[in-house]
C-alpha cells in the first residue's frame, strides 16, 4: 500500500512540473491535489484499522490467559460407563414347632442389600465390571449368622479376542451354567456367591459356547474366611443339538484343603422346546476322595413345563429331583455351588442332599405387571442310613443305629410367592411356605414339623 501511495504522490508532483498553464493544467493540478489529500486520509485510516486489530488480538490473548480454566472433561471410559444401583429390603420370619428342648429357635429379622454397579469399556477390546455391595441385618438373627459386610461382589476385567477369538475374564465374577443347580448365581441370600479367578470363554454361532475356568469360590461367611483353602476348576460346554434342543456337557473339580477333599463332578444337561412344551434334564456324578476314602454320589433333575397362550400366561410344571445319600456318607451327593433356592421346593430348611423330591408348580399373571407361583412338593430321604441335611450344609438329624423301623417321609411342603412391578424402578414381593412333616421329620427334626416361613420385601432399582 505504501508503494502505491508513493507512486501516486510522485506522479502528482511530476505531472505538476511538466504541465503548462492551460485550463487543462489547472484542472489536473486540482485533481492531483484532491488525490493526494485522499491518499493521506487513506493512510490514516489504515493505521487506525491496524492499531484496532492489534489491540483486539492483545485483548483476546489477555482474556485467554486471565480466564479460569474450563471444566475438565471426564475420561472417555467414564463417559461411556453404564451405572446401576439397587437397594433391597426383606423381612423374614421362621416359626417352628414349639416343644421343650428344641434345638432351633424362631427367627424374625430384616435384611438390607445395597448395590452400586459400573460397567464400561476402558479401551477397545477391554471392559471393566465392578459392583460394590453392602449388607445389613437387624432383628433376632444371632450375631454369628448376621451378614453385615461391605465388599466388591464383582470386580473383573474382560478382554475380547485375546486367545484365538476367545474372551478372557480375570477377577471376581459370577458363574452360572445350565439350570444353576450345580453352579449358579444366587440372588436370594443377601450375601450371594461369587468366584475369584480366570475364565476363558469361547462363543460360537447359534449361542453355542465353551468355558474353562479356575477360581476360588466365595459362598457364605465361612467360605469368605477360608476361600484360600478351596479351589474350583471346570469345563462347561453348551451346544445346539438341533433347533429345538440344547445339550450341556461339563466337568467340575472341587478341592477343599481344610477337609482334604478332592472331588470331580461330571455330567450332562438337556433342554428341549417345542411350541408350548419345554422339557429339561440334568444328571451328574461324583468321583473323588475324602482323605483316603473314595467318594461318589449322583444327582438327577428332570422337569416338564407347559406354557399356555392365555392372557394370564399360565405355566404348569412337574419335576422330579434326586440327590443321593448313603449310610456311610461315601455316596452322598454334595450340591457344590448351586443356586437352588428357587429351583427346588426345599426352601430354607432342607438341603438338596440325600433327598428325593416330587414337585408340581403353577405360575400365572393376575395382571401384566404381577406374577404368582404355587408350588407343592413331596420330600423323602434317599437313604435312611444317611442324614437330613440343613440348607447351610449341617446335619439336622440322623437315625440312631438301634432304630430299625425307619421312615423315609420328610413331609410335604407348600409354598406361595407373589411379585409385582409396582413402578418402573420398584418391585415388591412376598411369600409363604408351610411344611407338613412326615415320620422322618417328626422323629429326627420335630421342631420342623408344621414349620411356617414368611417373607416380604421391596427392591428399588436405579
Amino acid at each position: 500500500m505504501r508503494r502505491v501511495f508513493c507512486f501516486a504522490l510522485f506522479w502528482g508532483l511530476l505531472s505538476n512540473a511538466i504541465a503548462d498553464t492551460s485550463e487543462d493544467v489547472r484542472l489536473l493540478k486540482e485533481s492531483n491535489a484532491l488525490l493526494i489529500k485522499k491518499l493521506f486520509q487513506l493512510e490514516s485510516d489504515l493505521k487506525a484499522i491496524h492499531t484496532t486489530s492489534t489491540d483486539l488480538e492483545i485483548e483476546k490473548e489477555v482474556r485467554v490467559i486471565a480466564a479460569p480454566p474450563s471444566e475438565d472433561r471426564l475420561p472417555s471410559w467414564l463417559e461411556d460407563a453404564q451405572i446401576d444401583a439397587s437397594i433391597r429390603h426383606r423381612w423374614e420370619s421362621m416359626r417352628l414347632n414349639d416343644f421343650p428342648g428344641k434345638r432351633f429357635s424362631n427367627t424374625s429379622f430384616i435384611g438390607q442389600r445395597a448395590r452400586l454397579g459400573l460397567e464400561t469399556q476402558i479401551r477397545p477390546g477391554a471392559r471393566l465390571e465392578a459392583r460394590l455391595i453392602d449388607t445389613r441385618e437387624w432383628g433376632d438373627q444371632n450375631s454369628a449368622s448376621r451378614q453385615n459386610n461391605t465388599y466388591f461382589e464383582l470386580l473383573n476385567l474382560s478382554f475380547d479376542d485375546w486367545i484365538h477369538g476367545s474372551e478372557v475374564i480375570v477377577g471376581r465374577q459370577k458363574l452360572h451354567f445350565g439350570d444353576g443347580s450345580l453352579l449358579g448365581w444366587e440372588e436370594w441370600d443377601n450375601r450371594g456367591q461369587f468366584f475369584d479367578g480366570i475364565r476363558i470363554s469361547r462363543r460360537f454361532k447359534d449361542g453355542e459356547s465353551l468355558d474353562a475356568f479356575y477360581t476360588k469360590p466365595t459362598a457364605g461367611n465361612a467360605a469368605m474366611i477360608h476361600q484360600d483353602d478351596v479351589d474350583l476348576a471346570g469345563l462347561w460346554g453348551h451346544f445346539r443339538a438341533d433347533e429345538n434342543m440344547d445339550l450341556d456337557l461339563f466337568w467340575l473339580h472341587n478341592r477343599n484343603a481344610q477337609t482334604d477333599l478332592s472331588l470331580s463332578t461330571y455330567g450332562v444337561g438337556l433342554n428341549f422346546r417345542d411350541n408350548r412344551i419345554e422339557a429339561d434334564a440334568t444328571a451328574a456324578w461324583h468321583d473323588g476322595e475324602l482323605g483316603t476314602v473314595d467318594q461318589g454320589g449322583d444327582m438327577l433333575r428332570v422337569g416338564l413345563d407347559y406354557h399356555t397362550r392365555s392372557r394370564h400366561q399360565h405355566d404348569f410344571r412337574v419335576a422330579y429331583n434326586r440327590a443321593s445319600g448313603s449310610s456311610g456318607f461315601t455316596n452322598t451327593f454334595r450340591p457344590l455351588y448351586g443356586a437352588l433356592h428357587e429351583t427346588a421346593g426345599i426352601q430354607d430348611i432342607f438341603a438338596f442332599q440325600n433327598v428325593n423330591e416330587t414337585q408340581i408348580q403353577a405360575t400365572w399373571r393376575p395382571q401384566s405387571d404381577s406374577r404368582m407361583r404355587l408350588k407343592l412338593a413331596d420330600l423323602k430321604m434317599d437313604d435312611t442310613g444317611d442324614s437330613i441335611y440343613s440348607s447351610s450344609g449341617g446335619i439336622l438329624g440322623r437315625y440312631a443305629a438301634a432304630i430299625t423301623n425307619r421312615s423315609r417321609d420328610i413331609g410335604q411342603e407348600m409354598s406361595l410367592r407373589y411379585e409385582k412391578q409396582w413402578r418402573e424402578d420398584l418391585a415388591i414381593f412376598s411369600g409363604y411356605a408351610y411344611l407338613n412333616g412326615g415320620d422322618a421329620t417328626r422323629t429326627l427334626v420335630p421342631e420342623a414339623d408344621g414349620a411356617q416361613w414368611f417373607y416380604m420385601g421391596s427392591n428399588l432399582m436405579f
